[in-house]
């Protein structure tokens, strides 16, 4: 009995990332008043051979130098995004 198992198959590759950015050039959140969800792409299953799968493509997202990122429930100051190109890397793909 076969339950869809490949034995010789290999892993799949992880989740893309959500990676907030600081950008001068960046004035307002605007864009996050009615779309509040940001999802980056899934990994693709694994192949036969062993071979992994591709890895999901992470999400950049443009944010006014200035930013401060919280958590929601704990109110914990997570990032203070004070320079250009400060990154922050809100969900990391898995």
């Amino acid at each position: 009995m076969s339950i869809g198992v490949d034995p010789d198959g290999g892993n799949g590759g992880r989740g893309g990332s959500i990676i907030f950015v600081a950008r001068q050039s960046s004035s307002t959140l605007i864009n996050f008043r009615h779309s509040r969800v940001i999802k980056a792409d899934e990994g693709e299953k694994g192949d036969k051979n062993n071979r992994y799968g591709r890895k999901g493509e992470d999400v950049y997202v443009e944010v006014p130098v200035g930013t401060v990122v919280y958590d929601f429930q704990t109110h914990e100051l997570l990032a203070d995004l004070a320079t250009e190109g400060q990154q922050f890397v809100a969900a990391k793909g898995r």
